[in-house]
């Protein structure tokens, strides 16, 4: 920063009143969402608002409410099952606080615009658990620049300020791929998620220090990128099954790409894990009931969500963090999908 220059002044209900023409508390209204205002006017408002990056205070909209503060949480989609059992940690843990939970999901870019820049910052919520795509980490890197709270779940990618609650991916990764060396494989295919996730990144350089560490070579044809879903496993797999010298074991980077990774396998004769093992990364309660149960790694999924809330809070209720980045630890659960080659 230059001599002399001194940051932007966060606007206030002043500067949004000033800049429409009307009262303060018109603002007000609009803000808190009550009915009573000109439709023209209200669209004004919200314009303004919007343009202005406008983020109350969450305290005094509290206060203005005479009711406990909402906890905002953002998710991509409740279809992902590792989500619920971090939903479950999150709304339990705020059950022994004043604070009610609000969700919010994302589906697309027009939606994260209208979730980030009107419900959240109009003072709805007093800060936000969030759980999302790399997209959407700008707009919450701004919010948190102008002192709205948040705690990120499991990926900030190119944004380390951000505070954050994450699984050791890395060590995951790496337990995953020893544990298939250590039962003699040697080709061990990889099928990742999206490389934008931070996650994602980390898994696979687990994956690759893993096999290094053993004295062996990390072969890009052996890694495909899927979408974290079971139809993107299987597709994947695939590929990695038609190569002229296939692999005997795949591990994939969540649990439901490695039941897509187990279907094709199936429907290329394979008997599972007599003629090609599978791991999989997260442990969601299918992991244990499919047939064969699968191996995998456990994420600490509830104590991610609870955790969260804890750093959460602390910053609605104004302490400084001693940490902004809290690493939970993984653990491999071996099961039915992964034997020695034979």
């Amino acid at each position: 920063m230059r001599s002399g220059t001194r940051p932007m002044a966060k606007p206030t209900i002043d500067d949004i009143a000033r800049r429409a023409g009307t009262s303060k508390a018109t603002v007000s209204r609009v803000l808190n969402g009550k009915p009573d205002v000109d439709p023209e006017t209200r669209r004004r408002i919200a314009e303004i608002v919007r343009e202005l990056r406008y983020v109350p205070s969450p305290a005094a909209t509290g206060l203005a409410h005479g009711r406990p503060n909402l906890i905002g949480m953002l998710v991509p989609s409740l279809a992902w099952a590792w989500v619920l059992e971090v939903i479950r940690g999150v709304a339990e843990r705020l059950e022994a606080t004043p604070h009610e939970l609000v969700m919010f999901t994302t589906s697309s870019e027009e939606r994260n615009e209208v979730i980030f820049e009107r419900t959240l910052a109009s003072g709805l919520t007093a800060g936000l658990v969030a759980i999302v795509p790399p997209g959407a980490l700008a707009h919450i890197s701004e919010m948190h620049g102008r002192g709205f709270p948040v705690a990120l779940i499991d990926d900030r990618a190119d944004h380390p300020d951000l505070p954050s609650v994450v699984a050791a991916n890395f060590q995951g990764a790496y337990m995953a791929t020893a544990h298939l060396v250590e039962l003699g494989h040697r080709r061990i295919g990889f099928v990742n998620g999206p490389t934008e996730y931070g996650c994602n990144q980390e898994r696979r350089r687990g994956y690759e220090s893993a096999l290094g560490a053993a004295g062996l070579r990390s072969d890009p044809s052996l890694v495909r990128e899927g979408d974290f879903a079971r139809p993107g496993g299987r597709r994947a797999t695939e590929e990695l099954l038609a190569l002229p010298e296939p692999p005997t074991a795949i591990f994939a980077a969540n649990d439901l790409m490695a039941f897509g990774a187990g279907e094709a396998a199936a429907a290329a004769g394979l008997r599972i894990p007599d003629q090609i093992s599978i791991v999989g990364f997260d442990d969601i309660p299918e992991a244990r009931f499919s047939r064969p149960a699968l191996t995998t790694i456990r994420q600490p999924l509830y104590q991610m969500g609870a955790r969260a809330v804890d750093l959460l809070l602390a910053q609605v209720e104004g302490h400084e963090l001693s940490e902004t980045r809290i690493e939970l630890p993984t653990e491999l659960i071996a099961r039915e999908t992964t034997s020695l080659v034979s």
